[in-house]
């Protein structure tokens, strides 16, 4: 890591990607991780601040020299999104845009964790190409993207849509799948619905990259395959030796209980690759990689 990036300011700990940076970061020599909490602390080895002290946390930054701001909080929910919009717009619009605020008042560099949940005409979606939102959790996220880089155009914006192992408080895509199976409950996933997911613990690895070089503006990390939710659970079961007989063919089409959502969330990470020099390994060997983490 460069010298700046020494003492990390996250918020969003306690949720499925503040996991997988503190099960795996948590003790790299060349920075500190501290916490921004409402309520709830995870880790006793982790210095927490209250995040809702406005003059307790600025003080909390200058005491303890935080160089970078970390965001990924946010209400992921889409259906509760839909359901309070004032609480979708609160978390995924307002506290974006404050952090970047907060950033460039103290010279701090700052990320945002954006979504891929848009809807576009392309194979794939590219920062810069044309999106529409379909409902509020995307829309919320993209005015987010658009004023935090108005408010602070240094800011480093990611695209993404991540998988990693939860806990008993909050439990993962792949949780569900895993533990499906191993009840041996039927699963329906979607084969209608296209993505480029990536192990959380590449995501967090590309998106250091990225702030070591001091790069900014919109980023998506994601994996190079195009691949349904129904593929990828196949994926899981052929990595983790799971029987597949468990997971069924569902479509997103036939769900109009749902709020509407894309049927292609596929990223371009041709950006990614370019500007880091990477080759991002397949979906299978991040699984495999995923698959030894999780026996530890």
């Amino acid at each position: 890591m460069r010298n700046k990036l020494k003492n990390l300011l996250v918020f969003g700990c306690t949720g499925l990607l503040g996991k997988c940076l503190i099960d795996y970061f948590q003790y790299h020599k060349k920075f500190k991780i501290y916490a921004a909490v409402n309520k709830t602390k995870i880790n006793k080895k982790i210095k927490f601040v209250n995040s809702k002290n406005s003059k307790l946390l600025e003080k909390f930054i200058k005491k303890n020299k935080i160089d970078t701001i970390i965001n990924f909080a946010g209400l992921t929910n889409i259906e509760l999104c839909q359901k309070n919009i004032k609480l979708s717009e609160k978390s995924n619009y307002e506290l974006p845009i404050h952090l970047a605020e907060l950033s460039k008042r103290h010279g701090l560099s700052y990320v945002f964790i954006s979504t891929d949940n848009f809807k576009f005409r392309s194979n794939k979606l590219k920062e810069n190409s044309k999106m529409l939102s379909l409902n509020n959790y995307s829309l919320h996220k993209k005015k987010a993207e658009n004023g935090v880089l108005n408010s602070y155009p240094k800011s480093l914006i990611i695209r993404t849509n991540f998988y990693c192992v939860g806990d008993s408080k909050r439990s993962s895509f792949f949780d569900t799948i895993f533990n499906s199976i191993n009840l041996k409950k039927e699963i329906g996933l979607f084969n209608d619905v296209f993505y480029t997911p990536i192990y959380g613990k590449y995501l967090l690895k590309y998106m250091f990259n990225l702030l070591e070089k001091n790069k900014n503006g919109i980023y998506n990390i994601s994996s190079n395959e195009k691949i349904t939710k129904y593929h990828f659970g196949i994926e899981i079961c052929n990595v983790f030796k799971l029987n597949k007989k468990y997971i069924k063919v569902n479509y997103l089409k036939n769900r109009k209980d749902l709020v509407r959502r894309p049927l292609n969330m596929a990223l371009d990470n041709s950006k990614l690759k370019k500007n880091i020099n990477i080759n991002i390994p397949s979906i299978k060997y991040q699984l495999q990689v995923m698959r030894k983490d999780f026996r530890l």
